[in-house]
C-alpha cells in the first residue's frame, strides 16, 4: 500500500514539474512575441517618403508627393499613429493623422473613416498601399523609408 502511495506522490510530482515547465515556455513564447512585435514597431516609426496617385482620374483627386511620418505607441503592438503630409511648393502640408492598426502576421497596416479604407504592406523599407473608397481603389500609396 505504501508503494501506491508513494508512487502516486511521485506522479503528482511529475504532472506538477511538467505543468510548471509548459507555464515556463509559453511565458517566454510570449515575451520572445512581444519583443518581435517592439521590434518590427520600431522598424516603422519614422518618415516614409514617395507617391499618393490617383486611381480614378474622374474624380477632383491630384497625384502628390508625399510624406507619411509614423510614431508608435509605448506598450501597444497593435497600431501606430501616422500623420500624412503632401509636399506644395517643397514644403509639408499636413493633409491629416490617424491610428493604424498593425497586424504584424500579416505585415499589414490598416485603416477606416468616413474617407474611405487604407491596407499598407509593409515590405522591408518599403510601404505599398491602396485607399479604396466604396469598394473601389481610389489611391495607390508607394513609399520607401527616409535613411
Amino acid at each position: 500500500m505504501k508503494n501506491i502511495q508513494e508512487r502516486m506522490g511521485f506522479g503528482r510530482f511529475v504532472i506538477g514539474l511538467a505543468i510548471l515547465v509548459i507555464v515556463v515556455a509559453v511565458a517566454r513564447y510570449n515575451s520572445a512575441s512581444k519583443a518581435g512585435a517592439a521590434e518590427d514597431l520600431g522598424r516603422l516609426a519614422g518618415n516614409w517618403s514617395g507617391d499618393s496617385v490617383c486611381m480614378d482620374r474622374q474624380s477632383a483627386c491630384h497625384d502628390e508627393k508625399v510624406v507619411y511620418r509614423i510614431s508608435i505607441y509605448q506598450g501597444d503592438t497593435t497600431r501606430v499613429k501616422i500623420q500624412a503630409d503632401k509636399i506644395v511648393d517643397g514644403k509639408p502640408v499636413t493633409m491629416g493623422a490617424g491610428d493604424y492598426k498593425f497586424d504584424r502576421e500579416l505585415g499589414v497596416l490598416s485603416h477606416e473613416d468616413e474617407h474611405g479604407a487604407w491596407k499598407i504592406i509593409v515590405n522591408g523599407n518599403r510601404l505599398d498601399g491602396t485607399m479604396t473608397v466604396n469598394g473601389a481603389q481610389f489611391r495607390k500609396l508607394t513609399l520607401k523609408k527616409d535613411e
